[in-house]
């Protein structure tokens, strides 16, 4: 427990030029102590901060006092009293000889303008940490697959997976020679509607993925290429040598689709996939290599092709669709004229009822889905549009998570800044002590991309600062940092393609990186991922990135992984950064960031702890960039190409000592950086 008086400091720079090492979030029991620094030319003759709870219509007022002059700045200051858990809102107020002055925020820094209409607000979050914070996914690596186009297993479930399936089963001709179609699910009615629901398993791994409609105007994401558990787990001696510490598997439940988000049943493994044991022997064989396996839970939604709803009658159960007297009935939202809600208007996906006793239990109970599968060894859940979660419906997971295993992680998938997310009209309160663990972190991910690719290094130095002061330091040191995912443009593509858009699925499909868009993306990736590998959080490598996978959204993104084609220098770049991760965890499980101005068109921070200091500058400018350092740094040279300077290289920079005895870096243009430690 916390004692009354425990101080936290947050520095807030009102001159233009630098950030500030602003803290945004304290633990209940805590004081916020506030400094401002003010430049003179203001003349204050009284600063008042105006702060209060979110919703809130009575703010508070507390006087700031003067307490000294640093340069040009005055420095004021005041105590926030401890608070309620909760999120709060502030802004500054200033009496000068002209007259008021109200504080905004805009790019991560805080100016004054005579404008009271443009006046906004920073904000800190009071928080209570009521579980066990999953330590060891702090300074670790995260893998993200999609199952079906990782590796195919030594069990070679294409086609010899058959014999697994109930016997009886019809199988179905194709005219394509390279393809086999089976339909996968024992029914006794006829199969007049059920030919188009066909799966086809496919024998020429690395081929495109189906992606025309059909005759319906449908996409069925039918096809399957055979990559299964068996195929996660003989590589995961290739996981352990890129720092791989925690897989997040995309859905590995029954389901018609091969993304599986169509749940077709939350307690059995796809048969495609394999089996429970199967799973069980992933979990504990990954385990012994230091390597955590987190499930993706979709629980907005099922299948209509599922036990529960049964829309085709594929399965035995009286399902949801059509039986009114079904115990599945109450399980999904159902609208005046006998139809069903489906998400964002997708009919294979019909809306669950959260408020349904019987599919909370299903999820919740002590046999249900959440403690089923954390119990047979899996570390947690990433839960998928958790905006769509209520409240009391998310604390009841994660309550049945953490009882199962009191360090179990909960991520959520949230697009935005997620500290002061606004969903349906609601405040989602996430990290307050009873929800989350941490969640996706999509802002970086769009602001590494944006300052790579047009040199936005405003935005990039912005972003990372708010989610830095934003996030509670254990969500924080836990957060998911993707380049990519299966729901975006790969990062290759993302960073030197041409931009798209909503163009048809034939020009993505058939738009591919000329030569010098590839060298340009592999450069541009090298740097991306070495700012994703160091700043706070886990690192999210999405399968295939690493080995110079392109392609536009689903299905582009989704391709098979290129064994034996892969871009081996890429490769060895991810290796190197994800081996120094390794070799300081608990550095990067536990460092401080503050983000720093070196110059225009650059990006930098640094981070400390334990007496150990990193500082990680890149050069987007095109000119070079030098600078003088105050202490005596040591250059980390243990990156894959650290000296080269091929067509798809990045170009570190150098150090030497000055004739002043300053200690000189300079950061080649372009695709310059410099790793330093001391």
């Amino acid at each position: 427990m916390l004692k009354n008086k425990i101080i936290k400091e947050s520095v807030i720079r009102a001159d233009g030029r630098y950030y500030g090492k602003r803290t945004g979030t304290i633990e209940k029991g805590a004081e916020l102590h506030l400094l401002l620094f003010l430049p003179r030319v203001f003349s204050a003759s009284a600063i008042r901060l105006i702060f209060s709870a979110d919703g809130s219509g009575s703010p508070k007022t507390l006087g700031m006092t003067w307490t000294k002059v640093e340069g040009y700045l005055d420095i004021y200051e005041c105590l926030i009293p401890a608070l309620e858990t909760g999120l709060y809102w502030y802004h500054f107020e200033i009496d000068t000889p002209t007259g008021k002055m109200f504080s905004r925020i805009e790019n991560g820094r805080v100016s004054f303008t005579d404008d009271q209409a443009g006046c906004n607000s920073l904000q800190f979050t009071v928080y209570e940490r009521r579980f066990k914070v999953p330590e060891f996914l702090k300074g670790g690596l995260i893998y993200q697959i999609f199952p079906d186009r990782f590796y195919r297993g030594a069990d070679k479930r294409i086609p010899g997976h058959i014999r697994s399936v109930k016997e009886g089963l019809e199988k179905l001709a194709s005219s394509d020679p390279v393809k086999k179609s089976y339909y996968l699910r024992d029914c006794d009615e006829s199969y007049d509607n059920r030919i188009e629901r066909s799966v086809i398993l496919r024998d020429d791994w690395g081929g495109e993925p189906t992606w025309e409609k059909d005759r319906h105007g449908d996409i069925l994401n039918n096809d399957f290429f055979g990559g299964n558990i068996s195929g996660v787990r003989e590589k995961l001696p290739y996981l352990k040598s890129m720092g791989v510490t925690c897989i997040y598997l995309n859905p590995v439940f029954e389901a018609y689709s091969n993304h599986r988000y169509d749940t077709g049943n939350y307690m059995k493994i796809d048969t495609l996939l394999g089996d429970e044991e199967e799973f069980r022997l992933l979990c504990r064989e990954a385990r012994a290599m230091g390597i955590a396996v987190m499930l993706d839970g979709v629980f907005n939604h099922t299948g209509d092709d599922s036990i529960y709803f049964n829309r085709y009658g594929s399965y035995s159960s009286i399902g949801a669709w059509g039986h009114a007297d079904s115990k599945y009935r109450d399980w999904y939202e159902w609208k005046d004229d006998g139809d069903f809600n489906s998400w964002w208007g997708i009919k294979i996906l019909p809306t669950t009822s959260k408020s349904s006793g019987g599919f909370r239990e299903l999820l919740f109970g002590k046999n249900g889905v959440i403690r089923k599968w954390i119990r047979l060894g899996a570390a947690g859940w990433r839960l998928d549009v958790v905006d769509e979660l209520p409240g009391p419906f998310l604390k009841e997971l994660v309550k049945a998570a953490k009882t199962e295993r009191s360090d179990a992680v909960i991520l959520g998938e949230v697009w935005e800044d997620a500290s002061n997310k606004v969903a349906y009209g609601v405040r989602r309160t996430y990290f307050q002590g009873e929800e989350l663990d941490s969640v996706m972190n999509y802002p970086w991910k769009n602001a590494i991309i944006s300052y790579l690719r047009d040199r936005n290094a405003e935005g990039l130095n912005a972003t990372v600062t708010d989610i830095c002061a934003n996030y509670p330091p254990d969500v924080l040191s836990c957060l998911m940092n993707p380049l990519g995912t299966h729901d975006s443009v790969r990062v290759l593509t993302a960073l030197a393609g041409p931009i798209l858009g909503d163009a048809d699925r034939s020009i993505k499909r058939s738009t591919v990186l000329d030569e010098y868009e590839y060298c340009e993306g592999i450069r541009l990736l090298k740097l991306a991922v070495l700012i994703q590998m160091l700043l706070p959080g886990v690192p999210s490598i999405y399968y295939g990135d690493e080995a110079g996978m392109e392609g536009y959204n689903d299905p582009f993104n989704r391709r098979c992984y290129p064994w034996g084609k892969e871009n081996l220098k890429l490769r060895e770049w991810f290796r190197a950064l994800g081996r120094f991760r390794s070799e300081n965890r608990e550095f990067f499980g536990h460092a401080d960031c503050e983000v720093l101005d070196k110059g225009e068109g650059s990006f930098s921070f640094r981070r400390a702890f334990g007496g150990k200091t990193m500082l990680c500058i890149v050069n987007r400018a095109k000119k070079d960039l030098e600078l003088s350092l105050k202490y005596k740094w040591k250059a980390y040279e243990s990156l894959a190409d650290v000296k080269a300077r091929g067509p798809e290289d990045v170009y570190a920079g150098t150090l030497e000592m000055a004739e002043d005895g300053k200690l000189k870096a300079l950061i080649p243009a372009d695709y310059g950086y410099i790793l330093l430690m001391r």
